[in-house]
This record gives C-alpha cells, sequence and structure tokens, in this order.
C-alpha cells in the first residue's frame, strides 16, 4: 500500500479550515457571552470524552497487534457493548438527577465510540478515511466539521436566530451522521472473528492508559474553570475566542510538521536505534517555533482589517491572539512526547508534576483585580514547566509502537 503524506496534510488542513470557518460562523451568530459559554461546554466535553473512553481507542495499538490483525470486529464489539452499558447507566440516571443536558451527554457517548472506530482503522490500515470520521474532541474530523458548518452557515445565511442549545443541536446530528457512516465502513473492512480477548482482560489495559491520557485534558478543563470564574461573561468570550484562534495558527503547523516527522522518527528508531532523534525533535521544534511566529506576526499586521470583516465584535481579541501564538510557541520547545500516536505508560511522578503544576492557576487567587491577560502567560508557565520537568521521565518510558509499525509495513511516499 502506498500512502501519501501530503494527502494526510490536505486532510488535517481541511480540518483545520472548517474549524476556522465554524469560528467564524458561531462568532457572529451567537453574543460573545454566549459564545464564550459554547467554547467553554466544548472544552469541558473534550475531557468526559477522554475521562469516559476508558483508554480503549489506545489499548486497540496494543490488542490489534498481539491478534495479528485478525480478531479487530470482536474486540471493538466487545469495548462498545461496554461502553453502551456505561453510558446507558449514566444516560437514565441523568434524566431522573436532571444534571446535564441530554443532548451533551450524548455527544460525549458519539464522540467516544468515533475516536474507536478512527483508531482502528488507523492501526490496520492507516487509510486517509479514518481521519474523516473523527477523533479526539467534539467537531473534529473533516466530516463533522464539514457537517457543522452547513447547517450553520444556513442558518447564517438565512438568519435564523440560534440558541447556544440549537447549535449544540447541530453538532450532535454532526457527529451522529459521522458515527453511522464509520459504522458502516468498519462494517465492511473487518470481518467477525473468533476472539478470547475478555473485557476484563482490555479493561486492567485499558483504564490506567485512560487515566494517564486524561492528563492533558485535565490541565486544559482547569484552565478554563478558573477563567469562567475569574472573567466576566464577555470577558471569557472575548478571552476564549483569542485562545481558539490561536491555537488554530499553532496546530496549522504543528499538524503538517507531525505528518512529515513521524515517519522519520520511526525511521530513526527502527533502523537507527534513536541515533537521530534528539536532532529530529529539535529541528522540528525551531521549524514550528519560526513559522508559528512569522505567521502570528503577519496576523497582528492585518488583523485590524480582517476583523472587521469575519469578527466585528472581537477587535480587543487583538492583543490576547499574539500573546497565545507567543505562548504556544515558547511551549514547543519544551516537548516531552512524540505526538502522533504514542502510547504512554506514564510514571507517578509525571501524574503528580502535572497535578501540582496546576497550582499556578490559583494565583489570580492572590490579587485583587483579575486581568484576562494574565491567564495567557499562566497557561504558559504551567505547561513549560510541567513539560520541562517531565521530558526526561517521558523520554524512559514512551513506546512508539503504532508509527514504527506504519513505517515498517506501509511504503511511505514522501
Amino acid at each position: 500500500m502506498k500512502f501519501s503524506l501530503s494527502n494526510l496534510i490536505l486532510i488535517r488542513i481541511s480540518v483545520l479550515f472548517f474549524g476556522f470557518c465554524n469560528i467564524i460562523i458561531t462568532s457572529n451568530l451567537l453574543s460573545v457571552e454566549d459564545f464564550g459559554k459554547f467554547t467553554f461546554t466544548v472544552s469541558i466535553l473534550q475531557f468526559f470524552i477522554y475521562l469516559f473512553n476508558f483508554g480503549f481507542p489506545n489499548v486497540l495499538a496494543i490488542l490489534i497487534p498481539k491478534s495479528e490483525f485478525k480478531n479487530t470486529k470482536p474486540i471493538l464489539f466487545r469495548q462498545k457493548f461496554f461502553l453502551s452499558l456505561f453510558f446507558t447507566l449514566i444516560f437514565f440516571s441523568n434524566l431522573v438527577l436532571k444534571i446535564f443536558n441530554p443532548i451533551l451527554l450524548l455527544i460525549v457517548f458519539i464522540n467516544v465510540f468515533l475516536w474507536i472506530n478512527a483508531f482502528a482503522l488507523n492501526i490496520n490500515n492507516y487509510k486517509n478515511s479514518t481521519f474523516i470520521f473523527g477523533q479526539f474532541r467534539p467537531g473534529g474530523g473533516v466530516l463533522i466539521n464539514f457537517l457543522f458548518f452547513i447547517l450553520i452557515f444556513f442558518s447564517f445565511l438565512s438568519n435564523f436566530p440560534l440558541s447556544i442549545d440549537d447549535i449544540f443541536l447541530y453538532l450532535f446530528f454532526s457527529c451522529l451522521i459521522s458515527l453511522c457512516l464509520s459504522e458502516i465502513y468498519i462494517s465492511k473492512i473487518f470481518k467477525n472473528n473468533d476472539s478470547k480477548v475478555s473485557i476484563r482482560e482490555i479493561l486492567e489495559i485499558s483504564i490506567p492508559i485512560g487515566l494517564q491520557k486524561s492528563i492533558d485534558p485535565i490541565q486544559e478543563a482547569f484552565f478554563f474553570i478558573m477563567c469562567n470564574y475569574f472573567l466576566s461573561d464577555s470577558e471569557l468570550g472575548v478571552f476564549l475566542f483569542g485562545y481558539r484562534i490561536g491555537t488554530l495558527v499553532w496546530n496549522l503547523f504543528a499538524t503538517v510538521l507531525d505528518v512529515n516527522f513521524s515517519p522519520l522518527i520511526s525511521n530513526d528508531i527502527v533502523n537507527n536505534n534513536s541515533k537521530n532523534l534528539n536532532q529530529l525533535l529539535q529541528q522540528k521544534t525551531i521549524i514550528h517555533f519560526l513559522s508559528t511566529i512569522l505567521l502570528g506576526l503577519i496576523i497582528f499586521l492585518m488583523y485590524d482589517f480582517i476583523v472587521q470583516i469575519f469578527f466585528p465584535n472581537y477587535l480587543y481579541a487583538k492583543q490576547l491572539i499574539l500573546i497565545f501564538i507567543i505562548a504556544l510557541s515558547i511551549i514547543c520547545f519544551f516537548v516531552d512526547t512524540i505526538n502522533p500516536g504514542e502510547i504512554m505508560k506514564l510514571s507517578n511522578k509525571i501524574i503528580i508534576f502535572r497535578f501540582i503544576s496546576l497550582s499556578f492557576y490559583l494565583v489570580p487567587f492572590f490579587f485583587s483585580n483579575q486581568n484576562m491577560y494574565i491567564y495567557p502567560f499562566l497557561f504558559t508557565l504551567q505547561f513549560s514547566c510541567v513539560r520541562l520537568l517531565t521530558t526526561k521521565e517521558i523520554n524512559k518510558k514512551i513506546k512508539i509502537d503504532y508509527f514504527a509499525r506504519f513505517y515498517k509495513n506501509n511504503n511511505v511516499k514522501f
């Protein structure tokens, strides 16, 4: 099988493009206050998607190769059956207790299933279509972003007033359609086989991985909770708008670099015993930093012109966007992992470091007047310090089985 990296780059950039378009439309359809609430809620949903997947997507990278890629379908069935029972219990408990919006719970449930499907397809054949259905977050994947874009775009053209609940309903249907298509694709790709792997064996492997992989979304969720606590609704809307645009700019280059450097890194580990690993990571970091800073400077110079066309309510987000771009560029220098497809079994020391680092977000409690410009600096300080403290430890623990197999088993065309 030949695999062109340019195709994967195009797919991932398409995700960012539709994500950017969705930010443009939702920021115009919703008030500044409602946009902040929407973005905050999506971030909390992302945390629950990580938490409630029980590490199932990542454990597939262990169980599928062990079964020589023959028992994928029964392993997926056992995982999904367990998750269906778990979410059914949560859903009906919520109907009685009325704590969460049922639509939000369904979005979490659907995206956990999408993540499992995408990971299973990636491990087996790494085809382009696996990235279309969605992964890792609500609104992830080309198809979900495209469907969501179509729905809100027509509402925008027709001047149809939308509430936050309506926006989440659109997101729900976008995710549901993507899930249905991915299930059809899964049923055609994988054949029925008998597997001796029990759900207990799966959980024994997956739960520790799931908890460890939840650390990063916990950090982001805690960050947003602190911002939501200290900032007014309008300030939160402007702040999260700046954060989203800043991360989009940063991820634009991260996507291209990850796709291009991952096979090189795997090649070095498989064939050269990691001889050039540090050099490759340094090259990737420097390119990422310089390119992000350059694009950030261009955006800063053209922001007043762009904002009048696309974001008339967010003129004051200019400084925040630049601060976040610089912050994310600084953070990339403290690389603590090879991001794509890694399976990490973190030590207790790393987990303790990361949770202690969250204390940085308590700094505003010591000030009488909270200012939203302090949070990007706390964000940078927290992530940079924790990565600096844990880099050596993670380098000892990291496994990149997934991309090593990808490099060895596929004819990669650069």
